[in-house]
C-alpha cells in the first residue's frame, strides 16, 4: 500500500512539472486558459508597423542637424503612393513604395534651383532619402532610418490648426474690366463673378477640402514670392491677369501676377484644384 502511494505522488509531481511549462492566455471572453509554449508563434512576437505616413511632415532633423528653421517638407499620398517635397531650394516628387514597415523613395524629380546657402542641406536630404528602406511613426512623428540608423526625422503638421488657419484666394481680370474671385476655406467656398456683383458662399465639402490641402502641403510658402510667371501674354496680348495668395496663420503669402491659367509650376496643381472646385458651384 505504501508503495502505491508513493508511486502516485510520484505520477502527480511529473504532471505539475509538465503543466509548469505552460503559460497563462487571456481569452476574448476574459478566461484564461493554459497555453503551451509549443503553441506560441514565432509570428506572435513580430510587430509590424500598422500606421503608414500620409500629409506633410516637417523635417526637424538631418541625423544630428537641426533644420527645423529651413521648412523642409515630405508630403504622402497614400492613394496614389506619391511623394512631394521641399528640400531647402526645389521642390521635389516621385514614388514611394511600403512593405510592413520598409520604405523605399523611386527616382525624385526636382526642379533646377540653386541656391548657395542651403545647396549642402538639400543634397544632404535627396542623399538620406535615397538610402531609406525602414521607417517608423510615433505619435505624429515619423522617423526614416537605414537599418538602424535614423536619418531622417520629421513631426507632421496638425491637422485641425491648419485647417482652421487657411485661405486661399484666387483672382482673374481682364482689361475689359472682367473681373472673377474664389476664396476658399475649410468651411466654405466663396465666389464673385465681377466686381460689382455679390460673393456666393456654399459650404466646402471634406472631399474637396482635403484635395485642396494635399496639394497645399506641398508647397513652400515662404517661396511663393519669388516664382516666376512661365508666360507673359498679360502683358502684350490682353490675356485675363491672374493673382493668387494664401493667407496662413494671419500671414499673407502672395505669388506675383500671372497669366490667367497658366500659374507656375509651384502652384499649378493647387490653383487647378482650386478652379475645378469652383467650377462645379452654381
Amino acid at each position: 500500500m505504501k508503495f502505491l502511494f508513493s508511486l502516485f505522488i510520484i505520477v502527480f509531481m511529473i504532471k505539475e512539472c509538465n503543466n509548469s511549462k505552460d503559460t497563462l492566455a487571456t481569452q476574448p471572453n476574459g478566461d484564461i486558459k493554459n497555453t503551451s509554449e509549443k503553441d506560441v508563434s514565432v509570428e506572435d512576437t513580430i510587430v509590424t508597423q500598422l500606421q503608414n505616413p500620409s500629409g506633410t511632415y516637417y523635417i526637424t532633423f538631418l541625423k544630428e542637424n537641426n533644420v527645423q528653421s529651413l521648412n523642409l517638407s515630405l508630403t504622402f499620398d497614400e492613394g496614389s503612393n506619391k511623394i512631394s517635397g521641399f528640400s531647402g531650394c526645389n521642390r521635389f516628387s516621385g514614388t514611394y513604395t511600403i512593405k510592413k514597415d520598409s520604405i523605399s523613395f523611386g527616382l525624385l524629380v526636382a526642379t533646377k534651383m540653386y541656391c548657395k546657402k542651403t545647396q549642402d542641406i538639400e543634397n544632404l536630404m535627396l542623399g538620406y532619402l535615397s538610402k531609406i528602406n525602414l521607417f517608423s511613426i510615433e505619435e505624429n512623428a515619423l522617423i526614416l532610418k537605414e537599418g538602424k540608423t535614423i536619418l531622417l526625422t520629421a513631426q507632421k503638421e496638425n491637422v485641425e490648426n491648419m485647417n482652421a488657419n487657411v485661405l486661399l484666394e484666387y483672382s482673374s481680370m481682364s482689361r475689359g474690366g472682367s473681373y472673377n474671385m474664389i476664396q476658399i476655406t475649410n468651411k466654405t467656398i466663396s465666389i464673385q463673378k465681377s466686381g460689382n456683383s455679390q460673393m456666393l458662399t456654399k459650404p466646402c465639402s471634406e472631399s474637396d477640402w482635403n484635395k485642396i490641402m494635399n496639394l497645399f502641403g506641398s508647397i513652400h510658402l515662404k517661396n511663393l514670392k519669388t516664382l516666376k510667371a512661365p508666360t507673359q501674354a498679360r502683358l502684350y496680348d490682353g490675356a485675363d491677369i491672374a493673382n493668387f495668395k494664401v493667407i496662413y496663420n494671419g500671414i499673407t503669402y502672395n505669388v506675383p501676377p500671372f497669366d490667367h491659367g497658366n500659374p507656375s509650376k509651384e502652384i499649378e496643381a493647387l490653383v487647378n484644384q482650386i478652379l475645378s472646385i469652383a467650377g462645379n458651384i452654381e
